[in-house]
């Protein structure tokens, strides 16, 4: 796991949440389960997953979570 990545996401999140109505968070697979490496196309699924019922929303990434965030045909992946 990259503790690091983490950690900030958590303080990000805590940070956002007195602005909005909603924070969601997305861990990737490979955090918690170090054997494997990071899948994008699993990731983006995950993503969308995570973004189901939403209106608007904002996505704050960095890193491969800014490809993640980029996939713009994101319900169609997930079907995949």
């Amino acid at each position: 796991m990259s503790q690091r990545h983490h950690e900030w996401v958590r303080e990000v999140a805590a940070a956002l949440r007195p602005e909005f109505e909603e924070v969601r968070l997305l861990d990737y697979k490979h955090w918690t389960e170090p054997e494997t490496e990071m899948d994008l196309e699993y990731e983006v699924g995950q993503a969308a997953k995570l973004a189901e019922g939403l209106g608007g929303y904002i996505v704050v990434a960095k890193s491969i979570g800014t490809v993640v965030a980029d996939a713009r045909d994101i319900p169609r992946l997930a079907e995949a």
